[in-house]
């Protein structure tokens, strides 16, 4: 009889070859069962990470609420619970950069808000949802939560409203969702 694995869990949304590959790796390197899902999973970097480092691949549209909740109850089944989400989505849109605010485009501006601020909504609520069920460790924590931004998130820049406005509003629920969630011994952090 083999014994569990009782490694603790991460799962990355957000899935790329920049942040997420380098947490994939780090993770895993501390002894982490890593997860990683991005609206398509069969990235050469994703499969690298999985070869090299036993990540699990999963495919999950962040923006859709089913598919995120289907995505946490599968980690939950094939790994355990996770112990540390890392919501990487940024929501960049092509063409919405570089455009005025009279001149930019309403539904590439809702997309970017859909890609960035509710995938992150979408994210930490599932990521809450089990982590306040988690017993706490020693040092009385149950998870943490992260969000990475961008430099937006402290101030926007001109030509760049639709973006500034996803960036601005992970930060503030991350500020939200901290103050909601600390006391309960999850850890919410936002990282520009």
């Amino acid at each position: 009889m083999t014994e569990p694995d009782t490694r603790d869990v991460a799962l990355i949304i957000g899935g790329g070859p920049g942040i997420s590959a380098s947490c994939a790796r780090l993770f895993t390197k501390n002894g982490m069962r890593v997860a990683v899902a991005a609206r398509n999973p069969d990235k050469p970097v994703l499969h690298a990470l999985e070869k090299t480092h036993g990540v699990r691949r999963y495919a999950c549209d962040a923006r859709e609420p089913a598919a995120v909740e289907t995505l946490f109850q599968r980690v939950v089944q094939d790994l355990g619970s996770p112990t540390l989400v890392v919501h990487n989505i940024d929501g960049r849109v092509p063409g919405i950069f570089g455009k005025g605010i009279v001149e930019s485009d309403p539904d590439m501006a809702l997309d970017t808000l859909l890609n960035a601020a509710f995938s992150a909504f979408l994210v930490g609520r599932q990521a809450a949802r089990l982590m306040l069920e988690h017993q706490p460790n020693a040092n009385g924590a149950k998870g943490t939560i992260i969000f990475t931004n961008a430099s937006a998130a402290l101030k926007g820049f001109a030509r760049s409203g639709a973006f500034a406005m996803a960036c601005h509003a992970k930060s503030g629920l991350a500020q939200s969702m901290a103050r909601e969630l600390m006391p309960q011994g999850i850890h919410v952090a936002n990282v520009p």
